[in-house]
């Protein structure tokens, strides 16, 4: 799922209103959960770039006192 699709479903659930059935709630959990799973993979992403950066930080500062 990209940002794209996070922006439709975000949109969908705004446009949606009136009474929730038992179907609009499992529509609407599903939604949450791929808005979740989404979040997760670009915090992961995220993460980890930063944490190459920081190694790559540190094999520096190593490489300069030594």
């Amino acid at each position: 799922m990209d940002i794209n699709t996070l922006t439709t479903v975000l949109d969908d659930a705004k446009e949606e209103s009136g009474s929730i059935s038992a179907t609009d709630n499992v529509d609407d959990s599903t939604k949450i959960e791929q808005v979740m799973d989404l979040v997760k993979s670009h915090l992961n992403k995220t993460v980890r770039e930063e944490v190459e950066m920081l190694k790559e930080k540190i094999t520096k500062l190593l490489e300069r006192i030594q």
